[in-house]
């Protein structure tokens, strides 16, 4: 015969706390991706409540997706898989940063909740690109000032993306001479090189005054440089 500590149903064990906290994960998890979904359509209102609400802005979306990325490529981050879209078609089918969009993107990085990883991760669905790379290369000079001046530095202007690449290696090579412009003045060095030994003043050959523009700043890193060396030379 069984001891009477066994004869219970499964019924009989309060299994109320599991229950409400698998309940509490799913609502977060339902919130947060209904974040993506209005940072994908520019919603800052949207954002804001949902922010309100709980919504993680560090969780990516099914594909990787950061909330950052999801809101600055709009459509065009869900497009099926961006990784299999021809960059010049990225380029045509990214929404224009309205006034709405640059102002979510001001919200999203005055939070304090929003992590270094989440600013400036390489994104695996853009190729290993990371944000402000992924701006500089879509000639987003708005988008670019933002990550650099409203992040409180947390965004790096020399973010290395996974191939080495740096933001201002993509602008030179297209020539976005006001990206370009932007970064420089934000600290960007022009003589780091990616994986395969390019600087962004080799990228830039093809553009005069991108060229110049990485010159000019190269040669005043240099020059600081100089004066710090022979202030530590004197004796």
């Amino acid at each position: 015969m069984l001891h009477d500590e066994f004869l219970f149903s499964p019924q009989d064990e309060d299994t109320t706390g599991d229950n409400r906290s698998f309940i509490d994960m799913a609502e977060e998890v339902a919130v947060s991706q209904a974040l993506h979904c209005a940072a994908t359509s520019g919603d800052i209102s949207t954002i804001r409540l949902l922010v309100a609400r709980g919504a993680d802005v560090n969780a990516p979306d099914s594909a990787g997706r950061s909330v950052i990325v999801s809101l600055l490529l709009g459509d065009s981050a869900h497009n099926g898989d961006i990784d299999s879209l021809e960059c010049d078609l990225l380029a045509r089918t990214v929404p224009p940063l309205d006034t709405e969009r640059l102002e979510a993107l001001r919200f999203l990085l005055e939070l304090r909740e929003t992590t270094l990883y989440t600013l400036n991760a390489p994104q695996a669905v853009l190729h290993g690109v990371t944000p402000l790379g992924m701006t500089a290369y879509l000639n987003q000079l708005e988008a670019v000032r933002l990550l650099l001046e409203q992040s409180g530095g947390l965004v790096a202007v020399d973010g290395m993306d996974s191939h080495g690449a740096t933001p201002l290696m993509y602008a030179s090579r297209d020539g976005n001479a006001d990206v370009v412009r932007c970064l420089l003045e934000n600290g960007a060095r022009p003589d780091l090189k990616d994986v395969n030994h390019y600087s962004a003043m080799q990228y830039a050959t093809r553009h005069p005054l991108t060229l110049w523009q990485c010159e000019t700043s190269l040669r005043k890193h240099r020059a600081k440089a100089s004066r710090v060396l022979i202030l530590f030379a004197v004796p």
